[in-house]
């Protein structure tokens, strides 16, 4: 199995001989992160904008770690060196933004605060979900108050405060399980983390971009090789031309629509219940794919299309599954995945977790 490089001078030593994280590490780790976390709801409800945590790779955290290598740390290394962040610092910073990042986003209160009111909201005569869910779905999980429930969805009238009392009994309730819910998660990485860093070895894909980032330079350098290399900001530029003509024509339709998404849809029985096929170009899992081995990749493609057909036989026995339909993601990574066959198998760590 091929090992994972030791890219970070902390990486592959005894506890005693690794770099400490640094009072400055951590300040600046907590405070950016606070900055994040309070922006990101700004951001993704009310503008509207590209989600800065909406995915396995949060672009929020990315970002703050480039300009602190490309921006910061270069103005250091020609003002002060000394103050310079090295990159196990780097890393640390990233890593205390990166983890709580999705808290806010899709991680959590996306889709955490909208259910405790929806159920009040959208239940009417026509659905019938009250009678349906009578007695099947606890009062204390769900905001009641009817000013609250409509304030959400429609806006709050001119000059009326927040009713925070209705939120206080659901929130300190979903919040319980929220935590006991975390907890769980970094209770598992715990215990994982000796055996698969320690002792195997493995390869993080989500991991190599930030310690490439985070490299030092070479003597006489004020970035480092990787920042240095042409190709990746000629992919950078293209990229970012691609997704800005993209947003750009939400408000100005009259610029072109770049497509990037292919469905095919099936309407004839029984192959409708497949949902149909849908091919996107998603250049960041793309380009996490290749680090992947062929074989996670063509595993992707086929439990994909297994999922599909199992959806069809079952429709055709008459038990019909439901939402097998959805993007065929699996499908771009497929693609990438061919590429990087000569990464060991250890990098599906992360496709796992």
């Amino acid at each position: 199995m091929k090992r994972a490089p030791d890219q970070i001078s902390t990486f592959g030593k005894p506890p005693q001989q690794r770099e400490h994280i640094t009072l400055a590490a951590l300040v600046i780790g907590l405070v950016v992160s606070a900055a994040l976390v309070a922006i990101t709801p700004l951001n993704d409800f009310l503008l509207m904008g590209t989600y800065l945590a909406g995915n396995h790779f949060p672009i929020g955290a990315f970002a703050v770690l480039l300009v602190l290598t490309v921006i910061v740390n270069v103005i250091l290394r020609k003002v002060m060196p000394r103050l310079a962040l090295t990159p196990a610092q780097l890393i640390a910073v990233w890593a205390l933004i990166v983890v709580p990042s999705g808290i806010p986003s899709s991680g959590l209160m996306r889709y955490f605060v909208p259910n405790m009111v929806a159920f009040d909201y959208y239940a009417s005569a026509e659905n019938n979900w009250k009678e349906i869910f009578a007695g099947k779905i606890p009062s204390q999980l769900l905001v009641s108050d009817q000013q609250a429930t409509t304030g959400f969805w429609e806006g709050l009238p001119a000059g009326a405060s927040i009713p925070w009392q209705a939120w206080i009994g659901p929130v300190v309730v979903w919040g319980i399980y929220a935590f006991a819910l975390f907890a769980l998660m970094i209770g598992l990485s715990v215990l994982l983390r000796r055996r698969w860093v320690e002792q195997e070895r493995f390869i993080f894909p989500l991991v190599q971009v930030p310690i490439e980032v985070a490299h030092c330079p070479e003597n006489g350098r004020l970035i480092n090789r990787f920042l240095r290399n042409k190709q990746v900001w000629v992919a950078v530029v293209v990229l970012m031309v691609v997704h800005t003509l993209r947003g750009l024509h939400q408000f100005y339709p009259s610029i072109p629509w770049l497509r990037t998404s292919w469905g095919i849809a099936v309407h004839e029985l029984p192959w409708s219940y497949s949902g149909g096929l849908s091919l996107t170009l998603y250049p960041l899992m793309t380009g996490f794919a290749y680090l992947l081995t062929s074989e996670v990749g063509f595993s992707l493609w086929f439990f994909h299309l297994l999922l599909k057909l199992q959806a069809v036989i079952l429709g055709w026995l008459g038990a019909p599954m439901g939402g097998a339909g959805g993007r065929l993601w699996p499908l771009c990574v497929g693609i990438a995945g061919g590429v990087g066959s000569h990464h060991s198998a250890g990098d599906m760590v992360y496709l796992v977790g």
